[in-house]
Formats: C-alpha cells, structure tokens, sequence
C-alpha cells in the first residue's frame, strides 16, 4: 500500500482504539468502585459516552473497509481486513491491559467469554460490511462501465453520464454503493449493541429487581444504542470517507486524481 494514502486512517483507527480500551474503559472502571458516584446521574452519562466513543471507533474500521475496497483493488483481501480486524484486537488488548495494570494482576479468565463474544460479533459485522461493500461496489462499477460504452456508441461525454461515489451529493443516494455500504454497516453495529444491550440489563435484572421508575432510562438508553447511534455511526462513516478521499488527492499524482 501506498504509505502516504493510508497513514491518516491507520492513525485514526488505531489511536481512537487505543483511547477507548487504554483509557475510557479503565476510567469507568475504576469509577465503578465508587457506589456513589456509581449510582449518579454523571456515571450513567459517562458510560453512554464511552458507547458513543466505542461505536465511533468501530463506525471508522467500517469506513475504513469500504473505502479501501473502493480505492485498493490490488489488495482485495489480506491487508485490509489485517488492518481493519488489527485495530479490533488492538481495542480489546488494550483494555485488557489497562483494566490489569488497574487492578494489579493479570487475569485472562475475567469476564473472558462477554470479552470472546464482543470481538467476535465485531468482527462478523465488519466481515458482513467488507463483503458487503465488494459486491455493492463491483457492481456499481460495471454500470459505470456500461454507461462509458453506450456513451462511447452515442459519441457522448462518459465523464457526464457516470456515477461519481465520491464526494457525497446527498446524506444518501441508492445509488452510490459507499453510502449503501455504510448504511448496512450502521445497522450491523446497531445489532451488535442491541445484543449487548440486552445482554447487559438480562445479567443485570438477574440481580435486582425490576422498578417502575427505570422504565424512562431504560426507554432512553435504548433509543440512543439502537437508534441514535447508528445515524451517528452512518455520519461519521460518510464523513470519514471523505476525509480519507481528500488526503489522497492531497498526496496522489496528477495522473492519480480520478
């Protein structure tokens, strides 16, 4: 790969992995342990912004799979998921030794099948994205390739008839395989999180009981892991993507720049 066109986003992904498992995890973790502050207003929004920071994390391995399909056909495969499923792993390892550094000891077997569970439900939803976004973008492109040949036949302008992919005219077209792409992606994650979810207050319930007055929290912590999330995720995707296309043709030759 090109070192140049692909270091923003490695840097990207790796560094937000690295913040969220190296330090937003340990820090609830250790907040944890106060009762009080456990039981407040401001853990329970600090938690839902490190859901927030943790589906951002993975919104760019999701637009980092897609837009290396769409700008790196000599690479189909082994790179990128190398990279894509590096920073998964990068993510969890780097909780694990943040949460043992924290705790002072080394532990593999805590919490090991939630954290076994989590990395493979992460990486089933970037697989289905990754190959997903192959076949969207394959076959956009060989309508693309038709449009060029009747074009050529008509005497026509092929640049005028073609789809461009990049950059976005709308938050989101049918047509344009990236956004479609990303859009599944959103809605894989947001599984991956309803599962979480519903893990997380089964195990949790399992222990207290039920009251009426969680009903509201509950009400809003579902809209913003199952609903909110994904439009945020899909945004920082198309928004990601962009930004990736831009360094590119900051750094690619005249020649490059199509």
């Amino acid at each position: 790969m090109q070192s140049k066109k692909w270091l923003l986003p490695v840097l990207l992904l790796y560094g937000s992995a690295a913040l969220y498992g190296g330090a937003l995890l340990p820090i609830l973790e250790y907040l944890q342990a106060d009762l009080i502050f456990f039981s407040s207003v401001g853990f329970y929004l600090l938690s839902l912004f490190a859901d927030l920071f943790d589906f951002c994390t993975l919104s760019l391995v999701i637009a980092f799979c897609i837009y290396g399909v769409y700008r790196n056909d000599r690479y189909p495969v082994p790179p990128l998921l190398s990279l894509a499923f590096g920073a998964i792993f990068f993510k969890h390892i780097a909780a694990l030794i943040a949460l043992s550094i924290l705790n002072g000891s080394f532990d593999l077997t805590a919490n090991r099948v939630s954290e076994l569970l989590a990395v493979l439900l992460e990486i089933v939803a970037c697989l289905l994205v990754f190959f997903a976004a192959r076949r969207l973008i394959r076959r956009a492109e060989e309508e693309n390739d038709e449009k060029r040949r009747a074009a050529r036949i008509l005497a026509k302008d092929e640049d005028a008839v073609v789809d461009r992919f990049l950059p976005f005219s709308r938050i989101f077209r049918r047509s344009n395989p990236l956004q479609c792409a990303a859009l599944l992606g959103a809605v894989f994650l947001s599984a991956v999180r309803l599962i979480a979810f519903l893990a997380d207050k089964i195990s949790y319930y399992s222990y207290f009981a039920f009251a009426l007055e969680d009903l509201p929290l509950l009400t809003l912590e579902f809209v913003f892991q199952v609903l909110l999330l994904p439009f945020i995720g899909y945004s920082l995707a198309l928004g990601a993507m962009l930004l990736f296309e831009r360094r590119r043709l900051e750094n690619a030759l005249p020649q490059e720049k199509l």
